[in-house]
């Protein structure tokens, strides 16, 4: 794409591809980015794209990457309503750069390829922040406690879904309150709990007291998934445990509950999914009845999945009396199963 791009002047009247609006580019090795800004094939990336994916080489196959130049123009960054960046560069300026730009974009996705360090000059807008006004949904894939923390100075007022998905490489013993940098995030730096209601983490350890506080402070969700998610240093790791406190200030609009990746001997037992759900709507027995206390709540939709193994053969959990009363009388859709991959 690059050497067609590339065969067009700038200024040409007509090319056959200035009619796309969505843009990939994937690049696997090394390329020869001119040193004039102008002379970038990046400058004849056609005006009306809106949705650009930007797959950057590892910084591994680069020499001094925190130098190399990326001519992104800002008239094409600020027409994107849509980006995706994967970026592992040294430094990382181009990517902070190139994000001030994008005042149009709704849908941010950075991708930091597993790198663990802390990969980004931040300095420079640490103090005022980099505002991006108009994204409602942030991911981060492949993050690491020092990369994710790019969030400390990006402001999103707009906010609705913010996705984090670590690292399966990053120490787990760093020192790192994700739910204290969640909390800044929100509360701070984007002041976004207004819109604020999607949650998605994954592939994280953390101490089941602080996945309650990081929850606590964020009752605004409607929607959260805690993917391959461990609690450590707790007299139960089970996350849906720690789901189930006193107290109706504890998620009190949440609509959907997706847990993937339980222990294998989770589904062995129902305590902590009844645990769950009186929680959630308080019921007793009665002459072998099951009773429900109070009118149902805001849950809609509970997916629990665990991993599976060749001694857990069936299980029943999904046709339990809570469950089935919960299913006929508050309405909530139940999927409790081994994961299918």
């Amino acid at each position: 794409m690059v050497d067609t791009l590339n065969t067009f002047a700038p200024n040409a009247e007509s090319r056959p591809f200035d009619t796309i609006q969505s843009l990939t580019l994937d690049f696997t090795v090394l390329w020869e980015e001119p040193t004039i800004s102008s002379d970038s094939a990046f400058h004849r990336i056609p005006t009306n794209v809106t949705s650009l994916q930007l797959f950057l080489p590892a910084h591994n196959s680069l020499i001094n990457p925190e130098h190399a130049p990326l001519h992104l123009t800002p008239q094409l960054l600020g027409n994107l309503t849509s980006f995706s960046i994967c970026c592992d560069w040294n430094g990382g300026l181009q990517l902070t750069t190139a994000l001030h730009e994008c005042i149009n974009v709704e849908t941010l996705t950075i991708d930091f390829n597993d790198q663990l360090g802390c990969w980004y000059d931040s300095e420079r807008f640490r103090t005022d922040g980099l505002l991006l006004p108009k994204v409602r949904t942030l991911t981060l894939k492949r993050a690491s406690p020092p990369s994710s923390s790019i969030i400390g100075f990006l402001k999103t007022p707009s906010l609705e879904a913010l996705n984090i998905q670590f690292s399966e490489f990053w120490n787990e013993g760093e020192e790192y309150s994700l739910a204290a940098m969640l909390h800044d995030f929100v509360y701070n730096r984007s002041r976004c709990s207004a819109t604020f209601r999607s949650l998605y983490l994954g592939c994280f350890d953390m101490e089941g007291e602080e996945l309650q506080f990081l929850l606590y402070s964020l009752p605004t969700i409607t929607n959260l998934v805690l993917d391959h998610i461990t609690t450590r240093y707790s007299s139960d790791d089970d996350v849906l445990f720690h789901l189930a406190p006193s107290g109706k200030e504890f998620l009190p609009n949440l609509e959907s509950l997706k847990i993937k990746g339980l222990p294998p001997d989770w589904a062995e037992e129902s305590s902590s999914l009844d645990h769950f759900l009186n929680a959630r709507r308080s019921y007793r027995y009665s002459n072998g009845a099951l009773v429900f206390e109070e009118p149902p709540d805001s849950l809609k939709e509970l997916v629990l999945t665990f991993r599976r193994t060749r001694r857990l053969e069936y299980h029943e959990l999904d046709s339990i009396a809570s469950v089935e009363s919960f299913r006929k009388d508050s309405g909530v859709l139940f999927h409790i199963g081994p994961l299918l991959s």
